[in-house]
C-alpha cells in the first residue's frame, strides 16, 4: 500500500473516532443538561412552585419520575385554580384525571357550585340537571326538592 493510501485511511480513521467521541461527548452534556434543569423542577416542585416546575419538567416527559411529577403538578395547579373560585381552569384539568387522588371529589364541588348558581339565577332546569349529575354529594336532595 503506498503512504499516500495509508495517510488517507489514517485520516478517515481519526474523522470517524472524532465523530463517535463528539456524539458521546454530546451526549454527555445532553444528559447532564436534562439533570439540572430536572433538578431544577423537581426543588420548584418541593417548594411548591409548581408554575415553574412545570415550566422546568414539561420538556422533560418520560425522564426519570417527570411523567408522575408533571401529573400532580397539574392537579396542585388545578386546586389552587378551585380555591381562587376558577372552577372554570380547574374543571377540565380535574375531568383529566378523575382517579387521582380527589379529583373527582372537586368535580363534585364544581358542579354544585354551578347547580347552587343556576338556582340563583332562576334557571331551574339547569339546577336540575346538575342536580342529578351529583345526586347523592352534599345537600343537593335537599336542594333539589
Amino acid at each position: 500500500m503506498s503512504g499516500k493510501k495509508k495517510l488517507i485511511i489514517a485520516a478517515v480513521v481519526l474523522i470517524a473516532i472524532g465523530g463517535v467521541s463528539a456524539f458521546f461527548v454530546k451526549r454527555t452534556l445532553d444528559n447532564n443538561a436534562k439533570k439540572v434543569v430536572y433538578l431544577e423542577g423537581a426543588a420548584a416542585y418541593q417548594s411548591g412552585d409548581y408554575e415553574l416546575a412545570e415550566e422546568k419538567l414539561s420538556d422533560l416527559k418520560g425522564y426519570e419520575d417527570v411523567d408522575a411529577l408533571l401529573q400532580d403538578i397539574h392537579y396542585q395547579l388545578a386546586v389552587q385554580a378551585f380555591d381562587r373560585g376558577d372552577d372554570e381552569s380547574a374543571e377540565p384539568v380535574f375531568a383529566s384525571m378523575t382517579d387521582y387522588k380527589d379529583s373527582q371529589k372537586y368535580l363534585y364541588e364544581i358542579t354544585y357550585h354551578k347547580m347552587k348558581a343556576a338556582m340563583e339565577s332562576g334557571d331551574y332546569e339547569a339546577a336540575n340537571t346538575f342536580a342529578d349529575e351529583i345526586m347523592g354529594y352534599s345537600d343537593v336532595a335537599d336542594v333539589k326538592q
